[in-house]
């Protein structure tokens, strides 16, 4: 039930979000979510139940939706990873808001090269789902390398619909440092490893949210 829309735990999310909305006054094409671990398999979720609620998500060491529908089934899903083409997984997706057309949530997507509890192969899947979802292809139109860190970006004609960061060396963590991009306020410790680039800077300037655009063009 926590997966499916109007049901769970993502009716409780999608309630505290509106109550936001509702009391301050906030622009509801500017909704955005974002998660680290369990958050980031529950961001696939939100993102691909309530597409018409969310403008863009940050899956940070997250699940492809769907991957699981039990516990055991979401341990796999971590390692080693489960395939499926991009239609399957596009499907899912399609299958959680019948009848949605779109327009769809952009998505962000981290993943660190040494993470074995969601292992890097969840990236990949990742992409095949949100590249299908958005009727593009996945092969990169867009690809950098900042410091420790590879950028990749899929485009819907000018708009970077899908963007990917996967961090050398990274285990399971959110990325931190001094990001050539700008200051990052988060240091170092548990599940934060600095990377010399900042997840949640390059989050909000994939939002729209810094003033500056990130990504030739992927910020709102």
């Amino acid at each position: 039930a926590d997966i499916t829309r109007g049901q769970g735990e993502n009716e409780s999310v999608i309630q505290m979000v509106d109550y936001e909305v509702a009391h301050h006054g906030v622009d509801t094409s500017h909704v955005y979510v974002m998660g680290f671990s369990a958050g980031a398999a529950f961001t696939t979720v939100m993102l691909a139940t309530w597409p018409d609620r969310f403008a863009g998500g940050a899956i940070m060491e997250g699940l492809a939706y769907r991957c699981a529908v039990d516990v055991n089934g979401a341990y796999q899903c971590q390692s080693p990873g489960v395939t499926k083409t991009a239609a399957q997984w596009g499907d899912l997706v399609r299958a959680a808001h019948t009848g949605y057309t779109g327009p769809w949530p952009r998505v962000q997507i981290w993943e660190g090269t040494s993470d074995t509890t969601v292992v890097p192969a969840n990236q990949a899947e990742l992409v095949k789902q949100w590249t299908n979802v958005w009727g593009i292809d996945a092969t990169a139109d867009e690809t950098e390398t900042i410091g420790q860190a590879t950028r990749t970006g899929y485009k819907s004609g000018s708009t970077v619909a899908v963007e990917t960061y996967s961090i050398q060396g990274m285990s399971h963590a959110v990325s931190v440092g001094a990001d050539p991009a700008g200051a990052c306020a988060g240091t170092a410790g548990q599940y934060f490893e600095d990377h010399k680039i900042c997840a949640s800077l390059r989050a909000a300037m994939f939002f729209g949210l810094t003033g500056t655009l990130g990504g030739n063009g992927s910020g709102s």
